[in-house]
Order: C-alpha cells, then sequence, then structure tokens
C-alpha cells in the first residue's frame, strides 16, 4: 500500500527544478518582472509592493534575483526591491 506520491527531486537542468510554494520574500516596491536579469529586458508582468515571492537565486555581480511565485519560475527583479518575510 503506497503511503506517498512518487515525484522526482533530482532534475538535469534548473528549469526543471522544483520550487517550494511558500514565499521568502515580500517586493518593497513597483517592479516589472523582467526574462532577463538586465534593465532593458522584456518583462509583461508587474508586481506591486507587498507581493510575496520566493527567491530562487541572486545573480552574482550585478544585483538581480531570480523570483518565483506559485512553485514557477517568474522572472527577474532587482535584489534591493525584496524584503525577507519573517
Amino acid at each position: 500500500m503506497p503511503i506517498g506520491i512518487c515525484q522526482a527531486v533530482l532534475t538535469t537542468g534548473t528549469s526543471d527544478a522544483l520550487i517550494a510554494n511558500t514565499p521568502t520574500h515580500v517586493l518593497i516596491c513597483h517592479e516589472r518582472v523582467r526574462e532577463q536579469a538586465t534593465a532593458d529586458a522584456k518583462g509583461e508582468l508587474e508586481l506591486l509592493p507587498g507581493a510575496q515571492v520566493r527567491l530562487v537565486e541572486l545573480v552574482p555581480g550585478i544585483e538581480w534575483a531570480l523570483i518565483a511565485r506559485d512553485g514557477r519560475r517568474t522572472g527577474y527583479v532587482p535584489a534591493d526591491a525584496l524584503a525577507p518575510l519573517h
């Protein structure tokens, strides 16, 4: 009798990685979520202050953060637009 659901936990690429649904940070200002970690990159989604997101990774050296919502990668915002949830 199975007591759980089989689910792959190791993946071959970062785009396939599982991301927890639990938010870790909140946006402190209005931001457009970018497809790349640059200010001139495309981005259709805009998040308002107070939006809760999960920090997936900080991009070293350029002060951008990859964020996720509802377990899915959303895109990049400036790292200084985020504050940790307590």
